[in-house]
């Protein structure tokens, strides 16, 4: 989450808390199903979701479907298992585009 607060190439961002709770004898659900953990937008106004995995994690399909129905409408999606991967990832977002940039 340090990285997302500090990279120049997001706006702003937040930590999308999914799953359910039983709160004073309700069943309370966070979010829907697939939503990926961590949500914002980049600066220029394009949407990002990140899933955040363990190195042995597996997406759910509902998980794989969000990001792809991100993806298809424009928006930044990616799924990574370190933080090191999520600051390749933005990196690449700020690079530019066709190698030198001279």
């Amino acid at each position: 989450m340090a990285i997302l607060a500090s990279h120049p190439a997001v706006a702003l961002w937040w930590r999308q808390n999914t799953g359910g709770a039983k709160l004073g004898g309700f069943h309370v659900k966070f979010s829907f199903k697939g939503a990926s953990d961590l949500m914002g937008v980049l600066k220029g106004g394009r949407f990002f979701a990140v899933e955040v995995k363990a190195s042995d994690g597996v997406m759910s399909q509902d998980q794989i479907n969000f990001l792809q129905n991100v993806a298809d409408a424009g928006g930044f999606a990616a799924w990574v298992n370190s933080s090191s991967e999520l600051k390749y990832c933005l990196d690449q977002l700020t690079q530019p585009l066709g190698g030198d940039a001279t």
